[in-house]
Formats: structure tokens, sequence, C-alpha cells
């Protein structure tokens, strides 16, 4: 609704209202809207997310390896999204079992030569749980890349994450560098990458779930990963 009040009473003045509009954002869009302070001034001058619809939206394109099976709605920061939940599903036998609600997003083409930053939000409601956040790599052939520490390769298996939104970030280095923390180097023949997420091992009582939101997968300078990557000044 619109309009005018409140003139200086000489019965001269007027406000032209034009194009009255409702449109549709999704939730990836409303979610930048309500970070726009803080995550697009940290994000600027990084390329785009390539992780197709990490809002959960629109299953029917996504494209993804294993799309997500539990999406649940929920809040980050006040604004409602979805997520995804990996839970546990019964009493007492699944202590050493992982859960439904494992995800691995589409193939991302990639370069060796290229820095790349994963990362994904987790919010746990049960500390037991382990939440793991990792991602798997393959030729160009499309075989997945199993040699050494890529056979099975996460960034996060931990346990004890709390109950609210906590952001996980991983990285791909180019081809010869040296791997730092729980980042990984590229090798030559990679050619495209997935991010995976999920959780495992609870206490066994069945009431227990994680809830994943906004997997991305973008190309970074190296300097996001370490000061001493970025040269001489």
């Amino acid at each position: 609704r619109f309009g005018s009040c409140y003139d200086d009473g000489d019965g001269t003045n007027s406000t032209f209202f034009a194009s009255p509009s409702i449109t549709v954002a999704t939730l990836d869009d409303r979610f930048l809207l309500s970070q726009q302070l803080s995550q697009l001034a940290a994000d600027q001058g990084r390329q785009t997310n390539l992780v197709s619809f990490p809002g959960f939206y629109n299953p029917s394109v996504w494209n993804w390896v294993m799309s997500p099976s539990d999406i649940v709605p929920t809040t980050f920061n006040g604004t409602a999204i979805l997520a995804q939940r990996s839970a546990e599903v019964d009493h007492f036998s699944n202590q050493s079992v992982c859960y439904p609600g494992w995800s691995i997003t589409n193939r991302v083409p990639i370069s060796p030569r290229l820095t790349y930053e994963f990362s994904v939000w987790i919010n746990s409601n049960n500390t037991d749980l382990a939440n793991y956040f990792g991602f798997f790599l393959y030729d160009i052939t499309g075989q997945q890349i199993t040699t050494g520490v890529l056979g099975n390769p996460y960034f996060k298996t931990s346990r004890g994450d709390p109950a609210r939104w906590v952001k996980w970030v991983g990285y791909l280095l180019p081809a010869g560098s040296t791997a730092t923390g729980s980042n990984y180097v590229l090798p030559l023949n990679a050619a495209t990458t997935v991010l995976r997420f999920g959780s495992c091992y609870g206490d066994g009582v069945g009431r227990n779930f994680a809830l994943y939101a906004f997997p991305s997968i973008r190309e970074v300078e190296p300097c996001a990963v370490d000061a001493s990557f970025c040269g001489a000044p």
C-alpha cells in the first residue's frame, strides 16, 4: 500500500506512484539480504558459489551426486531458511553407524593450479554427534582419485558442535603447495570435486540430529588460506 499525507496545505503539490510490484525471492536471496553487511563484505572479490542450489530449494534440478533426503525449515540469525538434517534413526543399535541425511553436491570443475574454499554451516542438537564435512576429487575421466590421504578426505570429523550455527571452512591448495592444518593439496590430475557432509556415531538414544546449511565451494586467492602464500609485498 502507498499514498501521501501531511502536505503544507496549499493544494498544489502531488506525488506520483508507478509500477507497484511484489516479487518472489529465493531462500538464497533472502539469506544474502539478511547478511549483506557482514557476509557480502567478507565475500567481496570472491567468485560465485559453485554449489548448485545451496539453499536447498528446487530439488528437481539440483544435479547433486547425492541429494539431501531430509530438508527441514529452520532459522538462521532470525531468517527463515531450509537446512539438511542428518539424524539418528533408532535406539541403541546405531552408535557405530552413520545416519540418513548425508549429501554430496554437484560435481564442480576445478583447476589444480587454483585455490578453493569449502564451507558449510552446522547446528547440532547434541554434542555427542560426530558431524562430518569433506570432499571427493575426480580426474578428467570421472574416476575418483583415492591415492594417499585422498582416499576418504575430510576437513572435519569431530564431535562437540553446539546448538547454534557455526561455519566450518577447509581449503584445497594448488598442486605443489605444502598442506597446512586440515587443508589438502590438489593433485595435478584433479578435474572435478564435490563437497559432502553428514552425521555419524551418536549416543544411541535416537533423538539427536545436526542441521547443515549453505554448502559452498568458491575459488579464492591463496592469501585467504595463509598470509605466507601472499608473496612479497
